[in-house]
């Protein structure tokens, strides 16, 4: 029996200001709905240039994800993206924040979508959002290009992550304000948002 799978609610303030590693992260449930596979696609071409880049994929693992994950594994060796590319099912709460806090970029290519935790989540360990256009109140909390970055296409998302990875190493992007601005987002937000995936998923 596949159980519901939520992280605890938000505390903005439990991530540790790790150092940064050249590591990019998609999290979220491991299912088709999430379209994970754009992600890998735009981190393909995002990172044509930088090459010591990794894409960690992490999330909760559901009665598709098997059958999913395949299709994905197939994907990432199609890309040549085997040593750069691993993805976790059913990770902790610990491991997804250490990953969170050493990440530079979230990707994120779900839309139709209005639940805005994951997104936040990343914010508050200082990871640079980078998500779909068309997924409803992301595009209220990232403010475009001031607290993040959106695209409509792969190839879009794939040049606005080179973009991003180059303003990171200029200093381009205030991390400090992307992390401010996800403590706009309090508990009680938190609270409505779990009980609207226990009733929409």
């Amino acid at each position: 029996s596949s159980k519901p799978y939520l992280y605890p609610e938000i505390r903005v303030n439990e991530f540790e200001n790790k150092k940064k590693k050249n590591q990019m992260v998609v999290f979220g449930r491991i299912a088709p709905n999430k379209f994970i596979e754009n992600s890998i696609k735009i981190f393909s071409i995002g990172t044509k240039k930088f090459n010591d880049y990794k894409l960690i994929i992490m999330g909760g693992v559901t009665p598709e994800t098997n059958t999913y994950k395949k299709k994905l594994i197939k994907l990432i060796e199609e890309l040549r993206l085997n040593n750069r590319v691993e993805i976790f099912g059913d990770v902790s709460f610990d491991t997804l924040k250490n990953v969170l806090s050493e990440s530079k970029v979230l990707i994120d290519s779900q839309n139709k979508v209005s639940l805005t935790m994951t997104a936040i989540e990343a914010m508050a360990a200082g990871c640079v959002p980078l998500v779909s256009k068309e997924s409803g109140n992301y595009l209220d909390i990232i403010n475009e290009g001031e607290f993040g970055f959106s695209f409509e296409s792969i190839e879009e998302g794939g040049k606005k992550l080179e973009k991003i990875i180059e303003k990171l190493d200029n200093g381009d992007i205030n991390i400090k304000k992307i992390v401010r601005r996800s403590h706009d987002f309090n508990r009680e937000t938190f609270r409505s948002n779990v009980m609207k995936i226990l009733q929409e998923n």
